[in-house]
């Protein structure tokens, strides 16, 4: 076999340049520039998300009907399955235990309260994180929002919490209650938006149940809610606001493109302040740094709350 090599000449068609100036245009307004593109996937519709924890981030309602049917038990009311948690369960959370036939003329509420919260405590490492939450905050860390988590927990368990979920660096505030009986978070809401001198336009708030669509109102900001198991579908459609299937959509709600690499900023350019707890305590917040990052999987369990 032999192999015979020749040299073909470059072949060039020429094209009229108005005609090329016509197709280059049209592609413009078909795909727009790269420029254009930076310049629209870096507009969301908001500076600033404010996050509920419990059900929205942190996968627990199954864990939460588990030890409320053995609070329930061992003063011999009945349980619940978890179709009927999800019609009882509310804030405040003493409310809640009312509604469920616990006396607290014979037995104080702080009493039950800190039982639940033991043995959350000590089984909080069966949980894990919601489907995606960890590629939705990075996406929109990207996009240049801040993030915060507003939550009915303690503040201390909330900073363990987080940090041992590998998240902390995601966050530019962690706000939570200066005690563990789950009341409401409202005044910390206010507090921390004066502080931080946020406007209500330009911040959204994403939880999964009634009470946060109550604070997200209160404050005059955007909300959307997540059915993940703490309440019904039937119950949050009441709200009248966009209910999402999942962390996911979050990024359409907020006008963040899917795209967008995933990682979160830099611990040098995080802000570790939290709105001052009622107690008038400031825990001092922990680098993501010091902790080692987990990927959505089941987190130690250091300290915890009965908090939602």
């Amino acid at each position: 076999m032999r192999w015979v090599l020749s040299r073909q000449p470059d072949v060039r068609v020429l094209v009229p340049k108005r005609l090329r100036d016509r197709v280059a245009e049209k592609m413009r307004q078909a795909l727009g520039t790269g420029s254009e593109r930076k310049g629209k996937e870096a507009m969301p519709k908001y500076d600033h998300i404010i996050w509920d924890w419990n059900g929205t981030l942190f996968d627990d309602a199954e864990l939460c009907v588990q030890i409320l049917n053995g609070v329930l038990s061992r003063r011999a009311r009945p349980t619940v399955t978890h179709a009927q948690y999800m019609q009882v369960f509310g804030f405040p959370v003493r409310d809640y235990y009312r509604r469920l036939g616990l006396d607290f003329s014979s037995e104080p509420f702080e009493t039950i309260a800190t039982e639940w919260m033991s043995e959350y405590q000590r089984r909080r490492c069966e949980c894990g994180l919601q489907p995606h939450a960890r590629a939705v905050l990075g996406a929109c860390c990207e996009a240049g929002l801040d993030q915060s988590i507003l939550s009915a927990y303690s503040h201390d368990a909330l900073e363990e919490v987080v940090t041992d979920c590998g998240l902390r660096a995601f966050f530019t505030a962690l706000v939570g209650l200066g005690d563990h009986y789950a009341d409401s978070k409202l005044e910390n809401g206010r507090r921390f938006m004066a502080e931080r001198g946020l406007a209500g336009k330009r911040v959204a708030f994403v939880g999964d149940t009634i009470h946060d669509f109550e604070v997200a109102r209160a404050l005059g900001l955007d909300c959307a809610l997540i059915p993940s198991g703490h309440h019904t579908r039937d119950r949050l459609e009441s709200c009248g606001v966009p209910l999402l299937d999942g962390l996911r959509e979050v990024l359409g709600f907020v006008g963040v493109s899917a795209r967008r690499s995933l990682r979160p900023r830099p611990n040098s350019e995080i802000a570790t302040s939290a709105a001052t707890p009622p107690s008038g305590h400031l825990p001092r917040a922990r680098s993501a740094s010091g902790r080692r990052g987990k990927s959505e999987r089941k987190s130690p369990s250091r300290q915890t709350d009965v908090g939602q």
